[in-house]
């Protein structure tokens, strides 16, 4: 696990959040366009509206930075990034299995943040931005408890390799 990078003031982390955050939303609008291909109608509209919540947290990040110029954010993109095989099925488990993790690694990436984090107001911040990221994690992961065994994952035909 990588990390956290060693920010010292609310900017630099809103900043990297809404790197983010950004980010986060494009990858999500493509899982949703991908879903709605194969006819995962549920899995599109869950997408959707996580790729809603993450534009909505990045235009909130956009205000509060307003009038200030952006540090550079890193590789912070990076953290969110479904990670599919290119070789593997686009099936609703491995989509889901995938968006999980970057949640889950977002989440970490915060959680570390504030546990390090010399400045209060950073520390305080960074554990609200974890706690946005659990929200999303028990999404998906619900959403993975109902798509347990459907027929897409057992291979009808729906999910081809995709290049998420």
């Amino acid at each position: 696990m990588d990390p956290a990078p060693e920010l010292r003031s609310v900017k630099e982390l809103l900043s990297v959040a809404l790197v983010m955050e950004r980010a986060a939303a494009s990858r999500y609008a493509a899982l949703a366009h991908r879903m709605a291909e194969r006819e995962q109608d549920d899995l599109a509209d869950l997408f959707t509206r996580l790729g809603r919540l993450e534009r909505d947290h990045a235009r909130f990040l956009e205000r509060r930075l307003a009038g200030h110029p952006l540090p550079p954010a890193a590789d912070a993109a990076g953290l969110e990034s479904p990670d599919l095989d290119e070789e593997a099925s686009l099936t609703p488990q491995a989509v889901l299995r995938a968006a999980l993790r970057s949640e889950e690694r977002a989440q970490a990436h915060f959680e570390r943040i504030a546990a390090t984090a010399g400045e209060a107001a950073v520390r305080r911040l960074a554990a609200a931005l974890a706690a946005e990221e659990a929200e999303h994690a028990a999404r998906l992961a619900a959403a993975l408890v109902r798509h347990a065994g459907t027929a897409a994952d057992r291979g009808d035909g729906r999910g081809m390799h995709p290049a998420v």
